[in-house]
């Protein structure tokens, strides 16, 4: 549930069969706060699920078509978070027992306030817990992890992957971004219900913590869709990770009732070195988006990767057999060359050290491309 905006008057449900009572609290609060009301639990709880701005909801016990115990039960049973967190106070009269009151905080009611109730303890009750839940969502939207996937929160991932990204062209290290989309969610969510792809979200994220570096990161971009930033990494090995977590996604059996759920996925791929020419977060996802989009429209469980164009390092200098290194390496080490004498020798060895590269598979080629961009 969203967050109202703080300029304006947070808003209220009373669930009450009683129209005096109902009108009663609305005199109470109405100056302070936009007070909804319903005459019994069935439109309490069809309110609450069509308006996600309502901050508390005041129920009585004692309502035709479900009555509070039924409405709260609902409320804290909801697939929806937001809703399943919202705080409950129940009203209740002197009639009510002990042990209906112990029932109704282990099903998960906030507080219980007794009739007949005065003005001024009503609206420090519903001031105290407006304020706390204004206070604990704060508190979430600065947490880097977000709670429900266990996984990063989308502001801090794309937070992370800029420094991340930054700190690869300064360095001259591959940095790779996955955007990962779980196939045939829409029709998974008309078929099981919100309880299913709550479940699949659930179950992807545990993976994905579980099959990536420390030093990676994943989120969760809502819904069905999830990116990954992989620092370091060159496209290959990010295409290894995806096949691992698809194994792994194979074994997992989600079930509801006698019918089990196969989690699938397809997912892009994009890797940029310090020397290609991205220059921000925004231009590297939107690269990943386009990969997940061709690996989407190829058919089920794709990975599509993009892999930037890298230019040749040009062999203008003699072939590295005329090149006499014993007396290069000898006034190298003496300290015997200038700065610009220093720029040409490197500048001999670079094709040698291409092509040694490309013999010995030192994995150089990104340290290559870098010297040649820097020294010329």
């Amino acid at each position: 549930m969203s967050e109202n905006n703080e300029n304006e008057k947070p808003t209220v449900l009373i669930a009450d069969d009683s129209k005096v009572i109902r009108k009663s609290i609305i005199k109470m609060l109405g100056d302070e706060y936009n007070v909804l009301e319903a005459a019994d639990g069935v439109e309490a709880l069809e309110i609450l699920q069509q308006n996600t701005e309502i901050r508390l909801l005041f129920s009585d016990l004692g309502m035709p078509r479900m009555d509070g115990y039924e409405l709260l039960a609902a409320v804290r049973q909801s697939d929806d978070e937001g809703l399943a967190e919202i705080p409950v106070i129940i009203v209740t009269g002197k009639e009510d027992t002990e042990e209906a009151k112990e029932k109704l905080i282990e099903l998960g009611a906030t507080d219980l306030i007794g009739k007949p109730f005065h003005s001024a303890e009503l609206k420090s009750r519903t001031r105290s817990y407006i304020q706390l839940a204004r206070k604990v969502k704060k508190l979430e939207e600065a947490s880097p992890i977000d709670k429900t996937t266990g996984l990063a929160t989308a502001d801090y991932f794309k937070q992370q992957t800029e420094i991340t990204f930054s700190l690869s062209k300064r360095q001259g290290h591959d940095i790779t971004v996955a955007r990962i989309n779980v196939e045939n969610y829409t029709e998974l969510a008309v078929e099981y219900g919100k309880g299913m792809v709550a479940k699949i979200i659930v179950a992807v994220s545990k993976l994905l913590s579980k099959d990536l570096r420390k030093e990676d990161l994943a989120t969760n971009l809502g819904g069905e869709k999830f990116a990954l930033m992989l620092p370091c990494a060159d496209p290959e090995g990010a295409a290894k990770v995806m096949e691992r977590i698809r194994q792994h996604l194979a074994k997992v059996n989600l079930k509801i009732g006698e019918n089990v759920v196969h989690v699938a996925f397809s997912a892009g791929i994009v890797s940029q070195a310090a020397t290609d020419e991205v220059n921000d977060f925004d231009q590297l996802m939107a690269q990943a988006e386009e990969a997940l989009k061709q690996a989407l429209t190829s058919g089920k469980e794709q990975t599509v990767i993009i892999t930037p164009v890298r230019e040749e390092i040009p062999d203008t200098h003699a072939d590295a057999a005329n090149v006499s290194l014993d007396e290069m390496l000898a006034r190298m080490a003496s300290g015997d060359l200038s700065a610009e004498q220093y720029t040409l020798a490197l500048k001999k060895f670079l094709p040698l050290m291409a092509k040694a590269d490309q013999k010995l598979k030192l994995g150089l080629g990104k340290v290559v491309l870098l010297l040649h961009k820097r020294l010329n």
